[in-house]
């Protein structure tokens, strides 16, 4: 086996590798399906594009699945099962086949791509970044111009379908995305390829992670552009977990350097929360008003005549709370698909939450919460090692803060981070030798 220096980079690092298209057509999937800007990459139907060309990748390449991989199939039907029982046998199809094939297509694309499916994912954002930046400038200064020609284009392809009902203009060109639901002031939020400002600025922040990794920790060129492209996106989500990533970077630097800026970036982070209204006063008020807000929009939004009108999601604060009180009508395996059985429904309301962590929650219980707490902490741990990097109690935190704003858990993206570990094969060549 090579010994290779402690403070050299990762061996898929200091390669340059030439991927096929396939490859890259593959993270490309996933980064779509993940961004949900258009009803084509929403639509529950739309894994079987990736999930057919990584099975072809597969079979070509002779690619196997490790024990661990297929030791989550056997957890995930033995979910199936235990639904089954609990429900007489009230068999949810959707449920199954959304899951099933988001385990199998994720599970393949780690398994033929391994470390590299990171390397590909920061080469295509970064590709993306400098168009998004340029379009929202122009957006900034010509709004009515930018917005007809992405809307006009949105409406021809896909029929003019809106994202969300409260949505006041939104339209995608895949690449970039206009949406002015969320206007702090007059300014919009930078959308980028994703369907609204806070996950595209989560898209940022991953793929500057994985750059950083991939640099030893380096502030060049790259980083200032993730940054600016960050700064556009006006998202509070964002910006926290850039903060948690300022902290990651100086923890791997030298000591001298943590001691003088670790306190400089807390104090930025503080006055920032305190000043900027879309961080600390959109935060407060959502806590302090979260159980207000929950029974105000359960009692306000009904369905009437047995047709629901569309879904209201509501803060993630209130959100969570919802999620609680579904939590502890099923706390063991969560209700699954059997969305009927949750307090909204019950209530004949269309609220959801939106916040990952609390969905996870409420669906799987408290056993599926634990493993899938277990397999992000393993696999982040196994990426640091990987990377020979330190301090992955950072990369955790970020993730919890984005599965906490979002229900990107859900998505093939981090589905990938979560459950690298669990789904990785270390007898594949393409895995740890590239």
């Amino acid at each position: 086996m090579e010994v290779i220096n402690k403070n050299s980079q990762p061996v898929f690092f200091k390669k340059k590798i030439r991927y096929s298209k396939l490859e890259y057509l593959l993270v490309v999937f996933v980064i779509l399906m993940t961004a949900r800007a258009t009803p084509v990459t929403r639509s529950i139907y739309a894994i079987l594009i990736p999930f057919g060309l990584a099975s072809y990748i597969s079979l070509k390449r002779k690619i196997t699945i490790s024990k661990k991989g297929q030791t989550v199939l056997l957890v995930f039907f033995t979910y199936i099962l235990a639904y089954l029982l609990k429900y007489s046998f009230d068999f949810d199809p959707l449920f199954t086949f959304r899951f099933l094939m988001l385990i199998l297509t994720t599970l393949l694309i780690v398994n033929i791509l391994g470390f590299n499916f990171f390397v590909i994912y920061e080469k295509i954002v970064y590709f993306i970044l400098p168009f998004d930046i340029a379009v929202y400038l122009l957006q900034l200064l010509f709004p009515g111009i930018i917005q007809l020609v992405i809307i006009n284009s949105y409406k021809l392809i896909f029929g003019g379908e809106t994202l969300i009902g409260l949505t006041k203009v939104y339209g995608s060109i895949l690449i970039y995305t206009v949406n002015t639901s969320n206007i702090y002031g007059v300014i919009p939020g930078n959308a980028g390829f994703a369907w609204e400002h806070g996950p595209f600025s989560i898209f940022i922040v991953i793929a500057l992670f994985f750059h950083l990794t991939s640099n030893n920790f380096k502030i060049d060129k790259k980083f200032w552009v993730y940054t600016i492209a960050l700064i556009t996106t006006l998202s509070t989500t964002g910006y926290a977990a850039y903060f948690v990533l300022l902290a990651l970077i100086l923890y791997n630097k030298k000591r001298r350097y943590s001691i003088i800026l670790l306190p400089l970036i807390v104090a930025v982070s503080i006055v920032s929360y305190v000043n900027i209204p879309f961080l600390g006063e959109k935060v407060s008020s959502q806590f302090t008003e979260a159980e207000f807000s929950m029974n105000k929009n359960l009692n306000n939004y009904q369905i009437t005549g047995g047709k629901r009108d569309r879904n209201i999601s509501i803060g993630r604060f209130s959100g969570f709370l919802l999620n609680w009180l579904d939590f502890l009508n099923n706390p063991v395996i969560g209700y699954g698909g059997h969305s009927e059985d949750t307090v909204a429904r019950k209530m004949h309301s269309p609220v959801h939450s939106t916040t990952g962590l609390g969905n996870w929650l409420a669906q799987f219980g408290s056993i599926g919460m634990l493993l899938m707490l277990i397999s992000m902490k393993q696999s982040v741990k196994f990426m640091f090692k990987h990377f020979r990097i330190k301090g992955y109690m950072f990369f955790i935190l970020i993730l919890l803060i984005i599965f906490f704003a979002f229900n990107l858990i859900y998505s093939p993206l981090f589905f990938i981070i979560v459950f690298f570990q669990s789904f990785v094969n270390k007898k594949n060549s393409l895995i740890l030798s590239s």
